[in-house]
């Protein structure tokens, strides 16, 4: 048959040569020279096959073949236009047919129309070194209603030549305006491409379209190269597959290189719909492969781009480039992969994507999760080879299928690295078990790097778990290095924003953009499901866990039943862990009743804990039964340490603060962070070794350690003690120091004012042998002063054998005083001694309703000490002063003797306030005392001056001081004042002179007084006024002889005040006197010797003062002031000695006086109904020395000085200057 097809070829070029030679047109032509037949303008109905070695180039030029039935022949295979031959096997020796080329422009068709299987174009040459050729431009139409296995091809190019040694090529070109469409039941094709070196260009303007409306399971491919060494493909055009009902594989691109290199540049557009369809398929040796254009892919086991590299000794890296939009949508079935990269060479492994339009959609419903989907981007590695994804901008990646991986990768069989980066764009994933990046790392060696730029978003699931983040590296050897800067949120039953898993190696999980968040919720009403923000592991000796977050938004893990933690580490096998965190506003877990720990780190084996949150973490929340932070080690140390922050725990009974416990390795919390939890226990755990806590800051709530190790709390901040269970009812607070614990309080202990109505607040420090307390201790919880608060206790015990260590530190308790008894909060200790620092001070706040009254018995109890105290342990820290007493701190029973080394409230003084009251009243009464002497001065006589009015004045100035009520108060005080007088007028009366005149004056008193047992002291001051009148009658010229008489009366106004910083605030109030005094004495000369002449004058004065005070209220002291009126007489008895020069014209005169005064006025006050009286004693002795002297016949002066003295050590000292002049 081949002869007389070549014989009928002869023929017809004959035939085409003598046509030449006429004018007609040409429709075919044939070239001898260079082998070419064209067809051209022509339309042709049945095949057109040019064979054998005489014809290389066939070209078909506006030309339409139209083939139907079973008119197909071809060569080797049923075709519409084919060329060349072959040998009928694919053996490796044929026929040499050398370069053949098949050519269709855009101008012609193509048509076949057929119940068999057929080929538009087919050429064929086994030339070892020969090349093929097709560019095709034209349109092919194929249509066959064959459902063989067997292909049908728009077209058909091989070139087996000598397949061990040949250099054999094919080549195909789709040209602009090349339009394939295959329609059939068939295996199918839009254009194969089979030999040794294939290339396939396509242009822009091309279009394959494969179509198959049965349902048989045949393949089907748009482009399908399959080459023995290296093939390349460059897909510019448009491919559409269209089998909604049949079952084969359906392939966009397929490209085979088993054994050299396939590269593969697709930036033409893929549609598939049907089942099992993939856009492009890639199986080489090595490979280099780019994709630009948009794929979609719709029906079940969808597939976007599949590489696989099988040369197991290669070493170059297998590139796959992606951009443009990729949509899988297998909804309802099972869902392949948009990218993935199968790497089993020993180079690295790379996948790229930079397209910031582009979008990957991946939509299913798989059962299992894996590298064969549903994914975005995933590839694997048997041999070990490195592995990189790096996704530098996308637009978004949605996954909606359970068990769906956006960004994937699988190593495994080596020593390869593992590196995911996704810079920019956002990970949407929908489904159970859907995870935004899963990285598999199982190499002895390699770390697994991911770093995430971009946004994470997952959504759904039941049952299996969610991550945005995993992490897998399970090999001998090998690191996880998590790099986070942009969002995560994860919404499932089981999630877990970060999570890294590593046998033995490292993981360590970076998060560092202050504007991005970790968001975990779940709605899981299953106990056992869990939800984590981030959860880093490490496996055995030298690894470690690390978590390093130095900024963040939030981190949140919130569930409504299930277990949730925000972030976790978990170190095995000796390995250690390591929580940072800064710069992050809120850290919280959530979980209505399952458990919580919203940091926590777990240590196993000889490994150590280390979680450090900084000043800028604004606060660590756990609500549920939660643990804020937890930490655990076995044998390893355990250490946390706490910026200015807020630690809250939740609720339940292994909820709290912050819980620390270890097998028998060493603990340390360094906290200055606020901690507190729902049920108020703050700090908890177990104690098997030293546990060291360091309080900077504050803590409310209560300790709770357990163990047989002794923990060492150093409180430099607040304790705020607190126990309501959670429940806003208020229970003992209970705290526990392991064994034999140590507390150093240097700040301030309380209890909190929450919840405080109607209940004493009561509290014990167990397990403590030794508390040294330099700080405050407050038991008080009334603000307000009320009642019903009085009572709370704070026990520290070690079962009776506790040493309560005075260290300089304070006690400050609530007192009800109730008259002759009272209540107080208490203090109770086994032991107490006293420190370098001295006495505990005690503070104690009187309640707002207290009644103050002389105190029965032992009196008020506020330390109790069960067995032995120092005398000088406690001492109190300010006077207690309120009514008319003062209460002091004492040790043992009132009636002496070493039955109770317990601490009491006893009332042996009177308030220092009191003291300042009596001594006002007295100040006022006596402030411008006076006698004749303090106003007119002894003058020298003469007849020009005697019968003279007299203008004069005095300044005075005293010191003094007294004991009164009892001997208990010591009042030191000080006077000035300054009086003036005139006479109105001197009038001669029985032989004598009689002056009468007006006076007024300022008086300024100040006193301190002072309790002698307690020193505190209490200050009162007195400024007045006065005026008054006087008239005086000298029986003589001459005042210092003979009989004198004198009379005054005057009234004073006086301002009052006490206060002082022992008492309790100021009180000032308004006082009035009225004085009247008689006096009389007679002037006596002794004799005169050496010109001195001496005269004596006995003297007798009564003097009745009146003193009245308005009643008051000094509501600072508690004081009822009542009764504040004195009147009475005092009576002063005296003789004044002076001597004068007789020959001196202005002598200065010296003299001396010695009084007694006695006082029987009732000078006292009611302090709350209980009348006081001063102490000034009913009598005194007064003794003055002074000079008088006239500087003029009408100007004298005199000066003063003298001291009074008397019972209850009364004693004053005063200096007087007195001017006179006459007019």
């Amino acid at each position: 048959m081949e002869s007389n097809m070549r014989h009928s070829l002869n023929k017809l070029t004959i035939s085409i040569v003598m046509i030449s030679l006429s004018p007609l047109t040409f429709t075919n032509t044939s070239s001898a020279a260079t082998n070419t037949v064209v067809y051209e303008n022509q339309t042709v109905t049945s095949p057109i096959a040019e064979g054998g070695t005489a014809t290389n180039n066939l070209e078909v030029k506006n030309t339409q073949v139209s083939v139907t039935g079973g008119q197909l022949s071809g060569i080797s295979w049923p075709s519409a236009v084919s060329i060349g031959g072959n040998n009928g096997t694919l053996s490796l020796s044929g026929q040499d047919y050398g370069d053949l080329t098949l050519s269709v422009d855009d101008q012609s068709t193509v048509s076949v129309q057929t119940a068999g299987v057929a080929t538009g174009l087919y050429i064929r040459s086994d030339s070892p070194n020969a090349t093929v050729t097709v560019n095709n431009a034209g349109s092919l139409s194929i249509n066959s209603t064959s459902t063989s296995t067997s292909g049908t091809n728009g077209i058909l190019a091989e070139n087996y030549g000598d397949l061990a040694t040949g250099n054999g090529k094919v080549n195909i070109n789709l040209q602009s305006g090349s339009n394939i469409n295959v329609s059939t039941g068939s295996s199918s094709n839009g254009v194969v491409a089979a030999g040794r070196e294939v290339s396939v260009t396509t242009d822009q303007n091309s279009q394959i379209t494969l179509n198959n409306t049965t349902t048989s399971n045949n393949s089907m491919s748009g482009l399908n190269l399959n080459a023995r060494q290296n093939a390349f493909l460059q897909n510019n055009g448009n491919i559409t597959i269209n089998a909604e009902q049949a079952s084969g594989s359906k392939v966009g691109v397929n490209v085979n290189s088993s054994l050299k290199k396939a590269t593969v540049i697709n930036q033409g557009t893929i549609n598939i719909i049907g089942s099992n369809g993939t856009a492009i398929k890639v199986n080489a040796g090595t490979e280099d492969v780019t994709s630009t254009g948009d794929i979609t892919i719709t029906g079940a086991n969808a597939n976007g781009i599949i590489v696989n590299a099988t040369d197991t000794t290669a070493t170059d890296d297998q590139k796959l480039s992606v951009s443009g939009n990729i949509t899988l949508d297998s909804t309802g079935a099972s869902a392949g992969t948009a990218v993935a990269l199968n790497n089993q060479t020993q180079g690295k492994g790379i996948i790229t994507y930079d397209d910031a339009n582009g979008t990957i959609s991946v939509t299913g419903n798989n059962a299992t999760q894996g590298a064969n989907g549903p994914n975005g981007f995933f590839q694997t590695n048997a041999v070990g080879g490195d592995v990189l994804i790096d996704i530098n901008n996308i637009s978004a990646i949605n996954i909606n299928s359970s068990n769906g991986i956006a960004i994937g990768s699988s190593s495994s069989g080596g020593t390869g690295s593992t590196e995911i980066n996704f810079k920019n764009g956002i990970i949407q994933t929908t489904g159970n078990n859907a995870d935004g990046i899963n990285a598999l790392n199982t190499n002895n060696g390699g770390n697994i790097t991911i770093n995430q730029g971009g946004d994470i978003s997952t959504s759904g699931g039941d049952t299996a778990q969610t991550e945005g983040i995993y992490a897998n590296k399970n090999g001998a050897t090998g690191n996880v290095y998590i790099n986070t800067t942009g969002n995560i949120d994860i919404d499932a039953k089981q999630g877990i924003g970060i999570l890294t898993n590593v046998t033995d190696g490292s993981s360590t999980i970076t998060v560092d953009n202050a504007d991005k968040h970790i968001a975990v919720t779940s709605a899981s009403n299953t106990a056992a499901q869990q939800t984590i923000g981030i959860l880093a592991r490490a496996g055995n000796v030298g690894n470690s866990a690390t978590v390093n977050i130095t900024n963040a938004d939030y981190i949140n893990a919130v569930s409504q039943q299930g277990k949730a933690a925000a972030i976790n580490t978990v170190a095995t096998n000796g390995a250690n862990s390591s929580i940072t965190l800064d710069n992050i506003n809120s850290v919280t877990a959530q979980s209505d009743t399952g458990s919580v720990q919203t940091i926590g780190s777990q240590v196993t084996g000889a490994g150590t804990s280390s979680i450090v949150v900084s000043d800028n973490v604004n606060v660590v929340k756990a609500t549920g039964n939660g643990q804020a932070i937890s930490a655990t080690t076995q044998t390893g140390t355990n250490t946390i340490t706490l910026g200015n922050t807020k630690i809250e725990g939740g609720t339940g009974a292994n909820g709290g603060g912050v819980y620390m416990a270890s097998t028998t390795g060493n603990q340390t919390l360094t906290s200055y962070a606020d901690i507190s939890a729902d049920n108020d226990q703050a700090i908890f755990g177990t104690s098997n070794a030293a546990t060291t806590i360091d309080n900077y800051n504050k803590i409310t709530g209560y300790t709770n350690f357990t163990g047989t190790g002794a923990v060492t709390f150093s409180n430099n901040g607040a304790i705020v003690l607190q126990n309501l269970n959670g429940t806003n009812t208020k229970s003992s607070i209970d705290n526990n120091f392991g064994t034999n614990g140590t507390f150093n309080n240097k700040g301030t202990i309380s209890f909190a004012e929450t919840n405080n109505t109607g209940t004493i607040t009561t509290a014990t420090f167990n397990n403590v042998a030794n508390f040294d307390n330099a700080g405050v201790i407050n038991l008080t919880t009334n603000a307000q002063g009320a009642p019903s608060f009085v009572g709370n206790t704070l026990q520290v015990t070690n079962g009776g054998n506790g040493n309560f260590v005075s260290n300089g530190g304070s006690l400050i308790v609530n007192t009800q005083f109730n008259g002759s008894t009272g209540t107080s909060d208490r203090l109770i200790v086994d032991n107490a001694t006293t420190g370098t620092g001295g006495a505990t001070k005690v503070y104690v706040n009187p309640t707002a309703n207290s009644v103050y009254g002389n105190l029965t018995g032992n009196g008020i109890e506020v330390v109790t000490v069960n067995g032995t105290s120092s005398s000088n342990a406690f001492a109190l820290g300010r006077p207690v002063m309120n009514g008319a007493y003062q209460y002091g701190l004492y040790q043992g029973n009132a009636a002496g003797g070493a039955a109770s080394q317990s601490w009491f409230l006893r009332n042996n003084n009177f308030n220092p306030v009191v003291g300042g009251y009596l001594a006002n009243q007295t100040a006022a009464t006596e402030m411008f005392s006076q006698q004749l002497r303090d106003r007119l001065l002894v003058m020298p006589v003469s007849q020009d001056t005697s019968q003279l009015n007299t203008l004069w004045m005095r300044t005075k100035m005293t010191h003094g001081s007294y004991r009164s009520l009892g001997d208990s108060i010591n009042n030191k005080n000080r006077l000035y004042m300054v009086q003036m007088g005139s006479d109105i007028g001197v009038w001669k009366l029985n032989d004598g002179n009689l002056h009468v005149g007006l006076m007024a004056g300022y008086g300024d008193y100040k006193n301190t007084s002072t309790v002698e047992d307690t020193h505190s002291k209490a200050d009162s001051k007195v400024k007045g006024y006065n005026a008054g009148v006087y008239a005086t009658w000298f029986q003589n010229d001459d005042s210092n002889k003979g009989l004198y008489v004198d009379t005054w009366s005057q009234y004073g106004w006086y301002r009052n005040e006490t206060s002082g910083k022992d008492v309790s605030g100021s009180k000032k109030y308004d006082s009035n006197t009225w004085s009247t005094s008689v006096e009389t004495g007679y002037g006596l000369v002794l004799g005169t010797k050496d010109n001195l002449q001496w005269t004596a004058t006995p003297q007798a004065q009564l003097t009745y003062n009146y003193y009245h005070a308005d009643n008051l209220y000094d509501k600072a002291n508690v004081l009822n002031v009542t009764n504040s009126k004195g009147s009475g007489l005092v009576t002063r008895v005296g003789l004044r000695i002076q001597a004068k020069d007789i020959q001196l014209q202005h002598p200065v005169e010296p003299f001396a006086e010695f009084n007694w005064i006695n006082n029987s006025a009732k000078n006292d006050i009611n302090f709350n109904g209980m009348k006081l009286s001063n102490g000034v004693p009913h009598n005194r002795y007064e003794t003055k020395v002074g000079l008088v002297g006239s500087i003029t016949p009408k100007f004298s002066v005199s000066a003063q000085v003298g001291g009074t003295w008397g019972d209850n050590k009364y004693k004053e000292y005063a200096g007087q200057l007195n001017l006179n002049y006459k007019f």
